[in-house]
């Protein structure tokens, strides 16, 4: 069988991250790399009805656990999963902002955004800062002009 691009990179992936690679595991990462936004479990388990609900879960939970994702909740307390996409300099925390559409619930991923400093003190260290916006979509926006 041929492996796809997104294929290799879930495999490098979970070689970064020291995890066990198993076909279910790329899978997951294969969807989550190709989506421009956070994606739910319960979106997963519909891409994915060959695979037990709970086999997800549970591939979701170690993969945020080894780093490899991470978790962002919608206005409703929904949690939606994105991949920790490694910046180029291993010191420096982990930038990750994200937009919630308060009218049709997805969280976006805004790559490519400038995130101000946040200087923190009492010997705290940052390592992942995750800032979410919460707001209209440009396609919902664009749905109430028209309407």
């Amino acid at each position: 069988m041929k492996k796809t691009g997104d294929e290799l990179d879930a495999q490098h992936i979970l070689n970064l991250f020291h995890l066990k690679i198993t076909a279910p595991r790329l899978r997951v990462l294969s969807l989550l790399a190709g989506k421009d936004r956070a994606v739910s479990v319960l979106t997963l388990t519909r891409k994915m009805k060959d695979i037990n609900p709970a086999t997800l879960y549970k591939i979701i939970r170690t993969l945020e656990a080894g780093g490899v994702v991470y978790k962002i909740p919608d206005s409703r307390g929904i949690a939606h999963y994105a991949i920790d996409k490694l910046q180029d300099q291993c010191n420096a925390p982990r930038l990750h902002l994200h937009f919630n559409c308060l009218k049709c619930n997805k969280v976006y991923s805004l790559n490519q955004q400038n995130i101000p400093s946040v200087s923190i003190s009492n010997g705290f260290v940052a390592e992942r800062y995750v800032c979410c916006l919460n707001g209209t979509c440009a396609k919902c926006a664009k749905k109430e002009v028209v309407a």
